[in-house]
């Protein structure tokens, strides 16, 4: 198992490394992970933030060429994502979305959904009915409510492997 993450401000390297301590896996920099990574581990979970309108964070750009071309069959792939819903609404996780699409395309089986309740956005890619296809965090207006959220994810994917 391995946590993988992309993170410009390092609220989603923070959170990656609380869900690797949780999980009891190493976490890598996107920018540092390589295809084996992949290849190497059933379980994959995958983080970025996002940025601009919908944008997949900077770090993680070149490693989902690394996804794009990865067979995932068989491996349980886990998303999370951080946002900030107040400043961009409508493009809320949208990176999400991005990586979704890829690491389903590519046969994974995805774990991880979570309820949009409790999030005041507008429209987000990353959610497909009704949930979102991973674990959101908005550090930017409920800072509060991250390590709770982390904890309750985890344990709900222990629980699924």
């Amino acid at each position: 198992m391995i946590v993988i993450y992309g993170s410009t401000t390092g609220n989603c390297e923070d959170a990656a490394h609380k869900i690797a301590h949780a999980m009891g896996c190493e976490s890598k920099n996107a920018s540092e992970a390589q295809s084996k990574d992949l290849a190497e581990n059933d379980v994959i979970i995958l983080g970025a933030s996002t940025w601009g309108i919908g944008d997949l964070q900077d770090d993680f750009i070149p490693f989902f060429k690394n996804l794009e071309t990865a067979d995932l069959s068989g491996k349980k792939v886990a998303i999370f994502g951080t946002g900030d819903a107040q400043s961009y609404p409508d493009s809320f996780v949208d990176a999400m979305a991005d990586i979704y699409k890829v690491v389903d395309t590519q046969g994974a089986r995805l774990i991880g959904k979570t309820a949009t309740k409790g999030y005041n956005f507008e429209e987000s890619r990353a959610v497909i009915n009704d949930m979102f296809v991973g674990l959101v965090l908005d550090y930017d207006n409920s800072s509060d409510e991250v390590d709770e959220k982390i904890d309750a994810w985890t344990a709900s994917l222990k629980e699924s492997l």
